[in-house]
């Protein structure tokens, strides 16, 4: 009896380690704040500038980014 105490303590362990392990790799929440908002009243929102990249949507296709240098 101990030993499946045991097996199931090490399971619900592992179990527990494996999803904070997961939850880590999870994407930053986006920023609490509006970039760009001149910009963007002026473009009609089409352009972003954001951490290096630039995201943008010409044709209504799709959005695309490109590097800001």
């Amino acid at each position: 009896m101990k030993k499946i105490k045991y097996v199931l303590l090490f399971v619900v362990f592992f179990a527990l380690l494996s999803f904070a392990s997961v939850s880590s790799l999870a994407l930053p929440n986006a920023p609490n704040k509006s970039l760009n908002i001149l910009g963007n009243m002026v473009n009609g929102g089409q352009v972003l500038k954001y951490d290096g990249w630039v995201y943008y949507s010409f044709d209504e296709s799709g959005l695309y980014r490109m590097k800001e240098d």
